[in-house]
């Protein structure tokens, strides 16, 4: 996914785990960081690499979702920027 220009991928070290009751987490082994997610945050996890933009993570949460607010843009900048900040996450060169 691009954000403001840069392109963004998930670290693939992080581990997801979808299998707690009503809830969701990414571990990173590497620094014993883990995060809890909202069933918006696990979509935005897992398009990641293959969206291109904010409007297509949108358009994917969307159809998966029912009763996106529309504060969903700020907050899925929100949290990929939280991703990055903690190592979750990536800025690469180059397309997908």
């Amino acid at each position: 996914m691009y954000l403001d220009s840069r392109r963004v991928i998930r670290n693939p070290d992080v581990l997801l785990r979808e299998d707690l009751p009503d809830a969701a987490m990414l571990f990173d082994p590497a620094s014993d960081l883990a995060v809890s997610l909202n069933p918006t945050a696990v979509c935005v996890w897992k398009h990641l690499d293959e969206c291109t933009d904010l409007a297509a993570m949108r358009a994917l949460i969307e159809d998966e979702h029912d009763g996106v607010p529309d504060s969903v843009d700020h907050e899925v900048q929100k949290f990929v920027t939280h991703l990055l900040e903690h190592g979750l996450a990536a800025e690469v060169d180059g397309a997908p």
